[in-house]
């Protein structure tokens, strides 16, 4: 499970950095199914791994099949929901590296505030 989480996350990070747009939609989807792992981490409610697994892996091919099937309408949006998408990890991240110990609540504002610095940045490039 973890090794799937950490695949995944070096190789969206490689698709972004080396590929550029012409793969965006292979690096939102996996951005995708990482982020939407990590708030079924944070949920109030258990969940089964499979139950995880399925619906992040759901989402993030949903999500690389619309930016792939209308990359011309979306294509403005595009760098605002990858900005929020990788802001947020990387904030969340941070957050564990510095405080280990903090509650869902911390770490689920984080993400969103995170998030919504990302949209700045990226929207702004």
């Amino acid at each position: 499970m973890n090794i799937l989480i950490t695949a995944s996350a070096w190789i969206g990070g490689l698709i972004g950095i080396f590929a550029g747009r012409r793969y965006y939609p292979i690096w939102l989807g996996l951005v995708t199914f990482l982020f939407i792992t990590r708030v079924f981490d944070l949920a109030l409610f258990n969940s089964t791994d499979l139950a995880r697994i399925g619906v992040s892996l759901a989402g993030g091919i949903l999500v690389a099949g619309l930016v792939y099937f209308y990359n011309q309408r979306v294509v403005k949006i595009v760098p605002a929901l990858g900005g929020f998408l990788v802001s947020a990890s990387i904030a969340e991240r941070f957050l564990e590296i510095i405080h280990p110990e903090s509650g869902k609540f911390l770490v689920a504002g984080v993400l969103v505030l995170g998030g919504i610095i990302g949209i700045f940045i990226f929207s702004r490039w």
